[in-house]
């Protein structure tokens, strides 16, 4: 079993079980206040913090893509999100694209100046538990417990 803010992915899917959705936790953008950045549109020629094999990356590595004349550019830094927040408040990059509960939190928590911009994309928001695929039956019980819980809070 593995639990940390994982989103759906066809490849992930292939290998392990996913529970029911955990969380609705969509990607937003974060720019600092005043910035020029106020949408997707805006990021070409830009330069974000990421890390390597996140979704995260992919969604900025799939823009590019798609933008191929103008791609944002990542920098690799392997620092935490409250580094990577810490650092764009003090202006070492343009944007970050995170789980905006997340960057809420954080940033009411550090008191940061920044702008949390809802991204409109067909991404999947939700958050998942993953499974090995030989444990179909703990994922079952698994998927009962949370099904009971929201029935309970909501």
């Amino acid at each position: 079993m593995a639990a940390n803010n994982l989103s759906y992915t066809k490849e992930r899917a292939s290998k392990y079980l996913y529970s029911v959705p955990i969380a609705k936790n969509p990607l937003v953008l974060v720019t600092k206040d005043g910035s020029d950045i106020k949408s997707l549109d805006d990021i070409a020629g830009k330069v974000t913090q990421d890390d390597t094999g996140t979704s995260t990356a992919k969604f900025v590595d799939d823009w590019n893509k798609k933008h191929s004349d103008s791609p944002s550019k990542i920098d690799y830094s392997g620092e935490d999100v409250t580094k990577r927040l810490l650092d764009l408040d003090s202006g070492e990059f343009d944007y970050l694209i995170f789980d905006k509960i997340s960057v809420e939190t954080i940033i009411k928590q550090k008191k940061l100046d920044l702008t949390v911009i809802d991204l409109k994309t067909d991404d999947n928001p939700n958050n998942y538990i993953i499974f090995s695929s030989d444990s179909k039956k703990l994922k079952l019980k698994f998927d009962k417990a949370v099904k009971n819980f929201m029935i309970r809070v909501s």
